[in-house]
């Protein structure tokens, strides 16, 4: 059971819709009604934005064919140029067996990489 990670491509529509299916399913778990997610189109709408103000980036991971794991980051542009929003989600029955903290540390790796 290895766990396989993956750009999200800001035009795949299917990634799009498997990484916004861990993200729901998790939130959902995590914060029952009072979840407020992003609809996938504006996850989507995120992704494809190569505007100047932030730079955007999503991962999704499976194992056995499966996706269970799914990151993001933004980092803006212009200032807080140090910092970065992360998020790593995990379907509830995948949880406690490292998906996590292997995502947070791909994600980690990337924003490093920008400096």
């Amino acid at each position: 059971m290895t766990l396989t990670i993956h750009p999200l491509k800001p035009w795949d529509a299917a990634a799009h819709d498997r990484w916004h299916h861990v993200y729901l399913v998790a939130e959902r778990h995590d914060l029952g009604p009072a979840e407020t997610a992003w609809q996938l189109e504006e996850v989507r709408a995120m992704m494809q934005d190569t505007g100047t103000q932030a730079s955007y980036a999503g991962w999704w991971g499976a194992v056995d064919g499966e996706v269970v794991v799914a990151g993001w980051m933004r980092a803006p542009l212009l200032d807080n140029v140090e910092l970065a929003e992360v998020m790593v989600h995990v379907l509830p029955e995948h949880r406690r067996q490292g998906h996590g903290s292997a995502m947070l540390a791909h994600v980690e790796t990337h924003i490093a990489s920008l400096g």
